[in-house]
């Protein structure tokens, strides 16, 4: 949709580098923050920045253009850097126009690109939504000049900047009679949610790969300019196949090493064994450092499709049949980890009739991003067994995957429930003294502790006052209540 330009926008900072943020989701607009508020050597605003997303959505840009953060954060610098952005500095805004494509010397594409599980049972069946990629790219080669830098922070298949995105804009420039080879660059987000959001991205490390020396020199330049490089090293890989590939494997093996504590989760809690304090002397070792810990589930938009963007690169563009079973494996085995929740809370109870409050329905702790929770498998799983569930989250108050269930506004109300479910390790729920869960919980309420989220100590003051509970990961709880029967 092309609406006219903001001229005073574009003029108030004029002699400024124009960097367009394609896409406005929670990768995109930190983008487009930490963007605006990078300086020169002065100590000015280096850029400015235009967010560009689809049209529909004027709530939303009255919102960031108003300085205020559209969606919850636990990092208070993402909203005072916006707001100093938007309403001090006035070198940042969010728009539906595409035609400032045109303008801008450098575009930052954070549309997204998903993958979609057919089946249940087998992973080998997917669809690749890359419709809205595609045209966005498309959208790019209609409009920008010829010397615009893309940057292609989406989460891609290996394979795609040079087959899907190079094409197409090849095609765009050709139709307009520009003859130079455009100037893409890969370099894959590592944004972090919570409340080292905006820091994530300054202060990681960057992976990048382009697709001439040309569109080298200009990419390193450009992401260089906002990295805190005292921190955060700047590594170039020989083609985009490799940064696309580091992408998707870096999230691959991190969703592997959680499967493969699952499985053994399950055996410590046969055995009766404490696995978090099994896994933090093996974390003593430095070679064991990144070991992962027991958890109810694995969520978010990249562990948990991430391998099969890798599967599509293997079935689509190399046509072999090796495939990546492993990876697949892990995939489905995290899939099915709330499942093992509803297990140990039947093993106690039966939950048909049930009134069940479940405290988290984001997949990670102090952010409210809902996609892929495991929350969700677990709240369909439970209604499934006959429960009446009932959520709160500090940091959501709409669920939009699942948007007829009711949110308990007053942690008071716990008193209601005969079971209580801890599902995502928000501060909130961490930093309740151990009594507060105690007068908060009626006697005989049942605790399934899904995060690490209760200590032994709060544990022990609930089973000693009349209450269940169970672990995930947490075998040895079965030997404190042996005391107190």
């Amino acid at each position: 949709m092309s609406k006219a330009l903001d001229e005073n926008f574009l003029n108030q900072n004029g002699k400024l580098p124009l960097v367009c943020v394609q896409g406005l989701g929670f990768v995109g607009l930190a983008m487009a923050t930490v963007l605006s508020s990078t300086r020169d050597n002065s100590g000015a605003p280096k850029y400015r920045v235009v967010g560009v997303d689809l049209p529909g959505r004027d709530d939303f840009y009255k919102k960031i253009n108003s300085g205020v953060l559209p969606f919850e954060s636990e990092d208070r610098t993402f909203g005072e850097e916006l707001q100093e952005s938007v309403l001090v500095n006035k070198n940042l805004m969010a728009t539906s126009s595409v035609d400032y494509y045109s303008k801008a010397d450098v575009i930052v594409c954070d549309v997204h690109l998903t993958i979609e599980k057919k089946s249940s049972d087998d992973y080998t069946n997917y669809f690749l939504h890359d419709g809205p990629f595609k045209e966005a790219i498309k959208v790019l080669g209609r409009y920008m000049k010829e010397d615009c830098l893309l940057v292609v922070e989406t989460t891609v298949p290996p394979g795609f900047c040079k087959n899907v995105v190079m094409p197409i804009l090849k095609e765009e420039f050709t139709k307009r009679g520009i003859a130079s080879e455009p100037l893409v660059v890969h370099s894959y987000e590592r944004v972090m949610p919570g409340k080292e959001y905006l820091s994530s991205i300054r202060n990681y490390p960057r992976t990048f790969a382009a697709v001439s020396k040309k569109a080298e020199a200009v990419g390193r330049e450009f992401l260089s300019s906002f990295i805190n490089q005292s921190q955060a090293s700047l590594r170039e890989e020989l083609s985009t196949d490799a940064s696309e590939l580091a992408k998707v494997m870096e999230n691959s093996f991190r969703a592997m090493n959680i499967a493969f504590i699952q499985e053994w989760t399950v055996l410590a809690e046969k055995m009766g064994v404490n696995l978090f304090s099994v896994i933090e002397g093996i974390r003593n070792r430095p070679t064991h450092r990144n070991i992962m810990a027991p958890g109810f589930g694995v969520g978010g938009y990249c562990l948990t499709k991430d391998s099969l963007l890798g599967l599509w690169t293997n079935d689509n563009l190399l046509k072999d049949g090796e495939g990546l079973p492993m990876s697949l494996a892990a995939l489905k085995t995290n899939d099915q980890m709330p499942l093992h929740s509803i297990n140990l809370l039947k093993s106690r109870k039966a939950l048909s009739g049930k009134r069940l409050a479940l405290l988290g329905v984001s997949y990670r702790e102090d952010v409210g991003d809902t996609r892929y929770s495991p929350s969700e498998t677990f709240f369909n799983a439970a209604v499934g067994e006959g429960a009446c569930v009932q959520v709160h989250d500090p940091y959501v108050d709409c669920w939009p995957e699942i948007p007829n269930a009711s949110f308990i506004e007053d942690m008071s109300r716990l008193v209601e429930f005969d079971v209580i479910v801890l599902a995502t390790r928000h501060e909130q729920y961490l930093s309740m003294k151990p009594e507060e869960w105690l007068t908060l919980t009626k006697k005989g309420a049942l605790f399934l502790d899904g995060n690490n989220v209760l200590t032994d100590k709060a544990i022990t003051l609930l089973l000693k006052n009349g209450r269940d509970v169970v672990g995930v990961g947490k075998g040895h709880i079965a030997s404190m209540k042996e005391r107190f029967q």
